[in-house]
């Protein structure tokens, strides 16, 4: 597998430093979530402004555009992608899967698509509050044979690649709200 290339996804589109990577979503997907769609912006970074463009297709699949504004020439990464999205639920907490296509893994295997995983919350205030997964107690679980999947120490920090399956990822990352950390919140814009 091409690190760099999934490294690159993670890093723009939730701007940690591991590698984090699903074969599976959480789940098959079902009927967008239409309170996230629009425009959030986020200015945790003080060298970027960061904008997460959701928006529902009339086909009914959810798209994410994340659009870097570099504020600073001191560590800034300007950038578009975009994405295909669609949510996870259960109980009280909606997980959304990110999906994008994974680099070859050898010589003449085929293109797959891999998924990153968020935990997300909308407020009153209008507010999105984003969690994303701690690379440490996800190589921690496939230690201890709680999940499925592969973990190692990379160049950029923590890779894991999970391979179980996504009622067995549900129903791991549900009971184990500990997992989620880097914790980031969106302000909606009005958009006219």
């Amino acid at each position: 597998m091409n690190i760099s290339r999934t490294f690159l996804v993670a890093f723009l589109l939730i701007g940690i430093s591991a590698c984090i990577e699903s074969e599976s979503p959480l789940s098959a997907p079902d009927k967008p979530d239409t309170s996230v769609a629009g425009l959030w912006v986020s200015h945790k970074d003080k060298n970027n402004t960061v904008y997460l463009h959701v928006i529902v297709d009339i086909n009914k699949q959810m798209k994410l555009v994340k659009v870097t504004h570099p504020l600073t020439a001191f560590g800034a990464i300007g950038g578009a992608e975009q994405y295909e999205i669609f949510p996870t639920w259960s109980g009280t907490e909606t997980f959304m899967n990110v999906s994008f296509p994974a680099s070859l893994v050898s010589e003449g295997e085929k293109h797959t698509v891999r998924y990153l995983f968020i935990r997300y919350r909308i407020f009153p205030n209008d507010t999105l509050h984003v969690w994303h997964m701690s690379s440490e107690k996800l190589r921690a679980a496939i230690d201890s044979g709680s999940l499925k999947g592969k973990a190692w120490d990379g160049r950029w920090g923590s890779n894991v690649i999970l391979t179980d399956s996504s009622a067995n990822l549900l129903k791991y990352i549900t009971a184990h709200p500990d997992i989620w950390s880097e914790e980031e919140v969106f302000r909606k814009v009005s958009i006219n």
